[in-house]
């Protein structure tokens, strides 16, 4: 009963436009495939490294450092696990860098596209209120007619 008053409100003719979460999914669809290579290895450093499997076998592979006494290559002060830690370190800053970066980017465009659907869904709203102030004024103007008919007979 709903959908056949809001499909009279609307009109059947109208393009009905979809503001729900398959709106949202088509927008994340679209936003992946437009992501350059570096991006989207920017997006997997980022997930890869900010996992607990990457921080469980970064213990791990210290651990056995450590309990091996690096496979004799390296010992005790190991000097050659301070220099790999230092590299990994180094590298891990800008990639965190450019994961924020990558995350602000993506958060702008999301918010950008969610302001995009309030404003349109807004104006269907508007466009809504106004189509059933119309019906109303005509169902008014209909009883009101009904009325003075019925008072015209009475007469």
């Amino acid at each position: 009963m709903i959908r056949r008053v809001l499909d009279r409100v609307i009109g059947a003719d109208n393009e009905r436009r979809d503001f729900s979460e398959s709106g949202q999914e088509d927008w994340y669809r679209h936003h992946k495939r437009a992501l350059t290579s570096g991006q989207r290895a920017a997006d997997a450093m980022r997930n890869g490294m900010g996992s607990w499997p990457f921080v469980i076998t970064a213990l791990c592979f210290l651990a056995m450092w450590v309990l091996s006494d690096g496979w004799g290559i390296d010992v005790f002060p190991w000097i050659l696990l301070n220099l790999l830690l230092s590299c990994v370190a180094a590298l891990q800053a800008p990639i965190i860098l450019m994961a924020v970066k990558r995350a602000d980017e993506v958060a702008a465009a999301l918010a950008k596209h969610d302001a995009d659907v309030n404003v349109e869904a807004e104006k269907r709203i508007e466009e809504l209120q106004a189509r059933i102030f119309v019906l109303e004024n005509e169902k008014h103007d209909e009883i009101l007619r009904g009325i003075d008919e019925i008072l015209r007979t009475i007469r």
